[in-house]
């Protein structure tokens, strides 16, 4: 095996097929005679891959899952493969394990396209040819969006290619390797054509069906997955390959004649110099009252129950680390750097840390240490935010290239700041402060030694309590104690002033007693967050080192956080991005983005995602624009009637919180950690049946992949938590809890830690200058009010500045004279606080009017688009009679273009359903129109087109807005219909009937040129007058209602 050094974060280098730094040898070895016989895979690279694609078919079919196995590997195929090994198998089964061999660059998009040029049928008309027509709709092709639902490109390719390739295929298995070897190492698309075109006519339809489904990565064999086939190759499978990632050792080491087919179970931390591996990880409990006593009474009896230790076992207490999971490996005399992932960041912190390591790990041949990089600050030593690192190591690669030293140098030096400028600028993250960066350098905190050997080794390696010496080579297997040993005589090398390499801050626990154990233990984690630490991790001294998922169920680790305890918030889990939606802003760095997410948790036991709830707020443009640009290779429209089969199906979203668009392969997606305030019951989300409240995203964990979400199991106990509202200082932290007097019953949903400072404000808005924009308004905000950029403590300082009174709380009684205003965020989701108050009587509207009354210098009358709910009965009338009651227009003036532009983006957003607005879809650009064209509005719907109308003086104003919805505004003579409000003159030459903006209205909501109704749609004036019948001439054709086109696409 060889490896690739100059691997970078993005993607394929150097002959590699993924970002794991892995390059493997060819799938079929010309001469497997010098291999073992349990290596060799030539009985199964002989197999047809025809007998392959029938047992896949055979499994496939309706059945028990739990046979579906022994459908795939029967007794025939067992037989065939003998001694050897069955990787070439399994390894189309489990392409996603496939480390080396996991992109193929090709998705259903890029592989509908290469078969319609394939087929030659990329320039047929999709509506004229069936054929043609299924597989421009998996290619994206805008014509054939809205057919063939529910459909799967490999199913829909046996269809296509009946007739046009062979119905019986020539191909082995191992030719097939062999082609997917050069897929994977290939780049562009007609090098991708040119290896395709040599196998299209060597495969049946069939056959062709199953190699699109290996190289999307979905085989759609429910009972099939990856702990499956691990189960059936051995019971240890798993965990041997949590130990290598290499599923090619492991199907070897497992084959009848491996030399681990018969052995009973494999030990623990077996990990090898130069391959990556899964960590061990550490346990979380968020239900928890006294997460202290409760951890050292689970430690107690995970020792006795998992690791035989009776009596009171030592643990020891380290400090969490908010930084990224490092696995340093020392193999050929270089230094590898592995993620959990895995992915390779040699060439990427390398030049970092790489020289210290060496210098430390001095005398050995090899090496394994666990630990985690984060940015330090050279001057005070504390830790840089998180996602810090990647700027560090690239402004420390800036100042090497320069001859300039690392650590000690003039920050006020020209070229050093020329440096850090270039590096922050390529990072292009606003949330990276350049100046912080100046003194910051990434060091490796390391908490574990897991190898050693080598000549030198000997000094470090050292001895067990027994007084014996530790024999060099793997050290998972010894207790934590005496690996935190060897790992302190390592660390203790280093003698640099700014230390690169350091061991972690813990402290060791030995007391026997309970109370003193917990009280060191809560004295250590105090000491930690009070100076702004995560939290802390506990640990038994006592345990091995034990790899992968399976490390969790031991909890030898567990993890202690604030906001773990029955005192603090829900604790933050990671979520996976599923589906998103586009951003309603009009204006700003959301626009033309997604920027609401859809999360979703994973069960480990099936492999699928649970969608949890919808999240839309903690990040900043910036991280908008970044996450937009990571996803939108990986994004389909979202159809309800199709949805993946990684996808929970109990997920059932409402009109308002459907998608626009989903994730097309998960194990491309990004990972959030998501704060929220409570877990509460939802049936929207069936299958978890909990979603959030006040969801906040605290970080995008780009060091966590699909695989590394928190499971459903941890939400459901989230969810079922009691929570209180102490905190800090209150119950539970030692002191006494004051009653206190409750005089009303505090609004659903504020927390005390929403409660605002009213006295301060106050002062702030008798000491203001500014304009008294809100000189006779009040306001209350909900927890959930923001608007952009600003956060809810920002927004009131805000309208204190411009002379609005702030409120914390709103009247016991509601007072409809009262000047009141409640003030939340559109698209937060918080429904049940919103229709409180409006079903009180309460004018709830969108803290974003309050920006553009700020903007505007002047209290503007709030439109439609700025309620939240029903406004009151009076209001809502008051609201009709001034917008037309389907967009929120202004009836009785031109609509602006900002209003028009307004209007589309929250059109989008409150599809579905809501008091003002129809289920119209954007569609396509304006001709009719230059102004609105020229500034970008796109027409809402085209259920005007087969109208021309006439506008009268009074109704001049309508015209923009009957272009938006499709019709030809003409002078009479030429009119369909003539819009007016009063008509005293003559009906029209031409017979047109004279209408009033009812016949409008009705024409929007239903979508249809409705016809006229005298005693609704006549102008009053108009009653009275005789009815001309019109010329002899076909009707105009009434427009049915177009069914709502798909949501617009990244292309």
């Amino acid at each position: 095996m060889s490896w690739n050094r100059g691997q970078y974060f993005g993607g394929k280098k150097d002959g590699c097929a993924d970002h794991s730094g892995r390059r493997h040898e060819p799938s079929v070895v010309e001469d497997e005679s010098q291999l073992p016989e349990h290596e060799r895979c030539g009985n199964m690279h002989a197999l047809s891959f025809a007998s392959i694609c029938a047992r896949l078919d055979r499994a496939e079919a309706p059945g028990p899952q739990s046979a579906k196995h022994g459908l795939v590997f029967d007794r025939e195929l067992l037989k065939a493969a003998g001694k050897q090994s069955l990787y070439p198998v399994v390894r189309l089964l489990c392409t996603s394990l496939d480390v080396g061999r996991r992109n193929f660059g090709l998705k259903e998009k890029g592989l509908a396209q290469l078969y319609l040029q394939l087929t030659g049928l990329k320039g047929a008309d999709p509506a004229k040819n069936k054929a043609a027509g299924k597989l421009h709709f998996f290619a994206g092709t805008a014509s054939a969006r809205g057919t063939h639902m529910g459909a799967e490109l490999g199913a829909a390719l046996v269809e296509v290619l009946k007739g046009r390739v062979p119905p019986h295929g020539d191909m082995t298995l191992g030719e097939v390797h062999d082609f997917l070897d050069q897929l994977a190492r290939m780049t562009k698309s007609e090098t991708k054509r040119t290896i395709f075109e040599k196998v299209y006519t060597r495969l049946s339809p069939r056959e062709h069906k199953w190699l699109a489904r290996v190289i999307i990565g979905n085989l759609k064999l429910g009972g099939l997955g990856d702990n499956t086939i691990f189960k059936h190759l051995h019971r240890s499978a798993k965990d041997r390959y949590a130990e290598c990632q290499n599923l090619k050792k492991v199907c070897a080491e497992y084959a009848v004649g491996g030399p681990g087919h018969n052995a009973a179970a494999t030990p623990a931390g077996r990990v090898e110099p130069g391959e990556s591996f899964k960590p061990m990880l550490a346990h979380g409990e968020p239900n928890i009252d006294d997460q202290a006593t409760h951890t050292v009474r689970e430690l107690q009896r995970v020792a006795k129950k998992r690791f035989g230790i009776e009596g009171v076992p030592p643990i020891t207490c380290e400090v969490k680390l908010d930084g990224e999971r490092i696995m340093a490996h020392l193999v050929n005399g270089e230094i590898r750097l592995w993620t959990r992932s895995p992915t390779d960041y040699t060439s990427h912190y390398g030049p970092c840390i790489s020289e210290t390591l060496l210098k430390c790990l001095q005398g050995c041949d090899a090496a394994i240490l666990d630990g985690e990089c984060l940015a330090v600050c050279t001057q005070t030593g504390e830790c840089v935010r998180f996602g810090s690192n990647q700027t560090c190591s690239r402004v420390e690669r800036a100042l090497k290239d320069r001859g300039l030293p690392t650590v000690h140098f003039d920050p006020n030096d020209e070229h050093v700041v020329k440096s850090i400028e270039e590096s922050v600028a390529q990072m292009n993250d606003s949330t990276v402060d350049a100046e912080q960066i100046k003194t910051a350098r990434l060091v490796f905190v390391c908490f574990d030694a897991l190898y050693l050997s080598g000549d030198g080794a000997e000094e470090l390696l050292g001895e067990d309590d027994a007084g014996k010496k530790i024999k060099p080579g793997a050290l998972g297997h010894l207790p934590l104690k005496i690996r935190r040993r060897i790992a302190e005589r390592i660390t203790r090398r280093e003698d640099a002033a700014f230390r690169r390499i350091r061991m972690v801050e813990h402290i060791n626990i030995t007391d026997t007693e309970d109370k003193k154990r917990v009280d060191q233990l809560h004295a250590f984690y105090d000491q930690v967050v009070s100076r702004g630490g995560e939290g802390v991790v506990v640990k038994l001294l006592d345990s091995p080192y034990i790899l992968g998922e399976r490390s969790r169920a031991t909890r030898a680790w567990i993890k202690l956080k604030p906001e773990y305890g029955a005192d603090g918030d829900i604790p933050r889990l990671d979520y996976l991005i599923v589906a998103g939606n586009w951003s309603d802003a009009a204006t700003g760095g959301r626009t033309g983005r997604l920027s609401k997410y859809t999360v979703a948790a994973r069960c480990p036991h099936t492999g699928r995602f649970y969608a949890v709830g919808r999240v839309g707020t903690g990040y900043g443009f910036a991280r908008v624009k970044d996450i937009h640009e990571k996803l939108k290779g990986n994004l389909d429209n979202y159809d309800p009637k199709s949805r993946p089969d990684w996808l929970d199906g109990g997920w059932h979203p409402k009109p308002d919180n459907r998608p626009d668009l989903i994730v097309r392969d998960p194990s491309k997606s990004l990972v959030l950690e998501i704060k929220c305030a409570e877990l509460v019951v939802s049936t929207e989300y069936g299958s978890v049946g909990r979603t959030f409240r006040f969801p906040r995203v605290e970080r995008v964990r780009e060091d966590k992949g699909a695989d590394d979400v928190s499971t459903l199991d941890e939400v459901r106990r989230v969810g079922e938590r009691k929570r209180t509202v102490a905190k800090i200082g209150g119950a539970g932290a030692g002191g006494k809890k004051k009653k206190k007097k409750i005089t009303r019953k505090q609004a659903d949903g504020v927390r005390r830690d929403q409660l605002v400072d009213v006295e301060a404000l106050e002062e702030l808005r008798q000491a203001s200058t500014k304009p008294k924009v809100f000189k006779k308004d009040e306001f209350l905000a909900l927890p959930s009010a923001r608007c952009g950029d600003l956060d809810r403590p920002a927004l009131l300082q805000l309208i204190a500045e411009a002379g609005g009174v702030v409120r914390s709380a709103a009247p016991d009684e509601f007072d409809p004279d009262a000047p009141l205003i409640v003030l939340g965020a559109a698209g937060d989701g918080r429904l049940l606080m919103v229709t409180a108050y409006a079903s009180t009587g309460y004018a709830v509207l969108d803290a974003a009017w309050c920006a553009e009354c700020v903007a505007a210098g002047v209290r503007l009358a709030p439109a439609p688009r700025h309620y939240l709910a029903t406004p009151p009965p009076q209001k809502l009338e008051e609201l009709q009679q001034t917008f037309e009651p389907v967009w929120g227009l202004p009836r009785f003036r031109a609509p602006s273009v900002d209003e028009l532009r307004t209007c589309a983006a929250h059109a989008r957003a409150h599809r579905g359903g809501h008091w003002f607005y129809d289920d119209a879809v954007v569609d396509e650009a304006p001709d009719t129109d230059a102004a609105l064209a020229a500034h970008g509005v796109t027409p809402l719907s085209r259920v005007l087109r087969p109208a021309r109308v006439a506008v009268a003086p009074e109704t001049a104003c309508l015209a923009s807005r009957l272009r938006l919805y499709g019709a030809t505004v003409v002078a009479p003579d030429a009119a369909t219909h003539v819009l007016a409000d009063v008509w005293a003159a003559a009906p029209p030459a031409n017979g047109a009937p004279v209408v009033n903006r009812a016949w409008l209205d009705d024409c929007v909501v239903q979508r249809r040129v409705v016809p006229v109704v005298q005693e609704r749609h006549a102008p009053p004036s108009f009653l009275a007058a005789p009815v001309v019948p019109r010329p002899a001439s076909p009707p105009p054709v009434a427009a049915a209602a177009e069914p709502e086109s798909d949501e617009d696409s990244f292309a």
